[in-house]
């Protein structure tokens, strides 16, 4: 009993002397695996997780808000802009049609190049042109521009436009500055495909001959192709005082 006291005894001062305390064998074998097993797993599914990120979403390089010069701003405001803008697929699909802004004289249907028509009006007031020809209503002041104000139906031989809640007032670009065409209706914009605008006919009215060239059926509706660039370069057009 003397003998194992003392194997203890000294068991215990060889302990106290490396410094290190008793571990218990137990604590030490299930510690140690069960810490190797959990850093393994959070390394694996770490690398796992960046890996199908970067697979999945990539993203791109963005400079901060806060570091990026005025450019990169608006560039970024742009794009955010765009990525969320409605009817960007419709715009993209529609890039191969021809678009107009469609108007009505009479029972005639036309329509012009949408950059032809730079403006849609209601009838502003006018100043009437003494000795003026008929079809030239007078100038209008367009936001401090002066207008001349025309009546188109009036201009092809169709006698003098009747004033309403439709009629309107198609601002186009001429030589010199811009000029008022006064028209029954404005039809709002419309789209022909490339197949359509190969089909067209000609036009047989010689009150438009001179500025509709081709014509198009649409349903129950015959638009006529009216060129404004044809229009503004008459010579009628360009002499306007009787």
């Amino acid at each position: 009993m003397a003998n194992r006291k003392n194997r203890t005894h000294r068991a215990t001062q060889r302990q106290a002397a490396s410094g290190s305390e008793p571990a218990s064998p137990v604590l030490a074998h299930v510690a140690d695996p069960a810490s190797e097993t959990v850093e393994t797993a959070e390394t694996v599914e770490t690398a796992e997780t960046v890996e199908t990120a970067e697979k999945v979403a990539p993203t791109a390089r963005v400079a901060p808000i806060d570091t990026a010069t005025p450019f990169e701003v608006l560039a970024e405001y742009e794009r955010r802009s765009l990525a969320h803008a409605a009817g960007v697929p419709e715009q993209i699909e529609a890039l191969g049609l021809w678009r107009g802004i469609g108007f009505r004289i009479d029972d005639r249907y036309f329509v012009s190049s949408i950059a032809e028509v730079n403006e849609i009006l209601t009838m502003p007031a006018v100043t009437v042109v003494p000795g003026a020809r008929s079809w030239l209503l007078g100038i209008a002041n367009v936001r401090g521009n002066l207008v001349p104000a025309i009546d188109l139906r009036d201009f092809t031989g169709g006698g003098r436009s009747p004033t309403g809640d439709t009629t309107r007032l198609l601002l186009i670009r001429q030589h010199g500055g811009s000029a008022g065409l006064l028209v029954d209706e404005v039809l709002g914009q419309r789209s022909f495909s490339e197949q359509q605008l190969s089909t067209t006919i000609g036009e047989s009215d010689e009150r438009y001959g001179r500025f509709v060239g081709e014509n198009i059926q649409l349903g129950d509706v015959l638009w006529g192709l009216f060129s404004m660039a044809a229009l503004t370069r008459s010579a009628e057009f360009q002499q306007a005082a009787a």
